[in-house]
This record gives C-alpha cells, structure tokens and sequence, in this order.
C-alpha cells in the first residue's frame, strides 16, 4: 500500500509553482535566502556524486556538494509539472574534474539538444557554479531532462523549474505535492 501511494504521489503533476531540485541529495536543504531545496527525486540512472570540499560563487556551498552523474550511462529527470510556460535553470559544480576537456556532456530538454559539448570547467572552472537557463513550454505534464556523457559521465548539481506564464491547473483529480509550512518536507493535499 505505502509502494502505490508513493508511486502515485510522486507521478502527480505539479502546481504552478518554482520547484528546486538538489541533484544527488538525499535530503532536503533550505538555501541562505530560505528557498527550499527538495531532494533528489524524479531522475532515472545516474548515480550520486559527493564532496566534502567547499563550492565557491554561491552562498550555498552544500547545495553544490552533491551532484547526479552517469557513471553507467545517461540519465534523466521526469518532472510532472502542469502545462504552462517555465524558465528551467540547471545548475553545475564540476567536483570530480580539474581539467577542461575531462568531462564534456550533451544535455537536451523535452528531446531538444540545450548544452552540447557542454565542459564545466571550460565555462568557468572547477568548485565554482555555473546555470544555464531555458525557457520551456509544457504541453505533456512533464518536462523531460536527458543528460548524456561525451567524454566520461554526465552531471547535473541542481534544478529549478519557475513558471514564466499562465499554467493549466492539473486535474482535479490528482494528487497534487505542494511544499508545507516547513520549507523541508512535502505535503500532498
């Protein structure tokens, strides 16, 4: 029973509302300017990377420390989110690497190619965070985050996905997660 509530809950297409993911944790984080962080979750592949050393360019050094990569291949995110227009940042700290040219990666959003060839360090150095962003529009329920190694593996810090226009409401019949009170747990009304 708790499998199929689990299951369910977590296909349930989300509210309009700014979700941030902290790729490879396993716990929630809440940010220095309180934004929460959700642990990692709706991913498929990958493994989680670690560091104990500090990430520099953020406030948040912790959020960087962890990271999904694909040690075994690609992997990809599934995000259930209503219909509607969104700006998706993706976040990086190369922590494994020091070295341009060591781990260069495609990645594509809802099947179309966003980052290719994509190097961290070439783009602004190791233990520092570099975003990208992109806008997308969601007709399916879902947006799909495909991560592909080049050279070595993929890897992926962090996601926010913000709305940037009028979003369909999901129907009423699904279960719909929304962030509680406290900004480290989530609730599902």
């Amino acid at each position: 029973f708790l499998a199929a509530v689990t299951l369910t809950s977590s296909l349930a297409l989300l509210p309009a509302q700014t979700l941030n993911i902290d790729c490879g944790a396993y716990e929630n984080y809440t940010a220095a300017d309180g934004t929460p962080w959700l642990s990692d979750r709706y991913f498929t592949g990958g493994q989680q990377l670690y560091t104990s050393y500090p990430v520099t360019g953020t406030a948040d050094s912790a959020l960087f420390r962890t990271a999904r990569v694909g040690y075994y291949g690609g992997f990809n995110y599934a995000i259930p989110v209503a219909n509607g227009q969104y700006k998706v940042t993706l976040r990086f700290a190369e922590v494994g690497y020091w070295v341009a040219g060591q781990r260069i990666f495609n990645v594509s959003i809802d099947g179309s190619p966003v980052l290719t060839n994509f190097d961290v360090i070439a783009q602004g150095g190791y233990y520092k965070v570099i975003d990208r962003q992109f806008p997308v529009a969601v007709t399916g329920g879902t947006i799909r985050i495909d991560v592909q190694g080049v050279v070595n593996q993929g890897l992926l810090s962090a996601i926010q996905i913000a709305p940037s226009g009028e979003a369909d409401t999901p129907p009423p019949s699904a279960p719909v997660p929304s962030l509680s009170a406290s900004p480290t747990s989530l609730s599902f009304s």
